[in-house]
């Protein structure tokens, strides 16, 4: 009977404890299982810092090199200021063309190298100056193109202003029905200038004059185009009138003092 209730006894005993050890495991097991979700998450957080640094850094590497690779301008490569005025050394112009300055008591300017220089003088002019699309010696050929730079006091024609030239121009298109003038404005070197393009029915020739005062003396400034045939005209015309565009463009008019001025057209050279 003893063994019987000795038996029962510690039966009962474990199964008293059997739900304390369950517990007891029960409550175990979840420390297991947060201390393992924060230590993955924290070797992901160490990944992803890793790689956001990696990635940077391999950013800044190839700013750098690319930096350290942009060739710099050396001395030789700085285009150097073009030579003094009238040296016979040419100078480079915007569109790459050569160039050579004309430097005169009233006017100066740049003009293509490939132009040639030759005229049959100034007349009247206080200063003339004149370039051909052909050399002197072949002069006869009927296929050219001349800018010619004519500077007179007033007096040696009518329109002593703008407005007075705009109207002898207008006149002039009264009286000839046949040539045909198209007028407009513009600026040269800053100052208002006249435009005219004229035309003659069944003729071969085109003239686009620039008009301009400065002081007590007129600049007129003259692409005249001669073809073999109007077509041939248009073509020259075609061809040159970037290059006239670009002369006017590089104009500046000079001061000179207008009893100077007055004197020299008394007493043209």
């Amino acid at each position: 009977m003893e063994n019987q209730n000795n038996m029962s006894s510690q039966n009962i005993q474990q199964i008293g404890q059997n739900p304390v050890n369950q517990q007891q495991s029960i409550l175990e097991k979840p420390k297991v299982n947060y201390w393992m979700i924060s230590t993955i998450l924290l070797a992901v957080i160490l990944v992803l810092g890793g790689f956001y640094t990696y990635k940077f850094v391999s950013d800044q590497s190839s700013r750098i090199q690319q930096l350290s690779n942009t060739p710099i301008p050396t001395t030789s490569q700085i285009i150097q200021p073009s030579p003094a005025e009238n040296s016979t050394s040419p100078a480079p112009t915007n569109n790459n063309q050569q160039s050579k300055i004309y430097d005169g008591k009233f006017i100066s300017f740049r003009y293509p190298t490939s132009w040639y220089v030759w005229s049959y003088g100034r007349g009247v002019s206080l200063d003339y100056f004149q370039i051909n699309s052909i050399s002197q010696a072949d002069e006869q050929n009927v296929n050219r193109v001349i800018i010619a730079f004519d500077i007179q006091i007033p007096g040696y024609t009518e329109g002593q202003t703008l407005e007075e030239q705009k109207k002898r121009i207008e006149g002039f298109q009264k009286e000839s029905l046949d040539v045909k003038y198209v007028i407009s404005e513009r600026k040269i070197d800053g100052l208002d200038a006249l435009v005219y393009e004229r035309t003659i029915a069944n003729s071969p020739s085109y003239e686009k004059t620039v008009w301009v005062r400065k002081n007590n003396v007129k600049y007129i400034i003259t692409m005249t185009a001669f073809g073999e045939t109007q077509k041939s005209r248009d073509s020259l015309v075609n061809q040159y009138k970037q290059d006239f565009e670009t002369i006017l463009n590089a104009v500046k008019l000079k001061y000179v003092d207008p009893t100077e001025v007055e004197k020299l057209g008394n007493h043209p050279d």
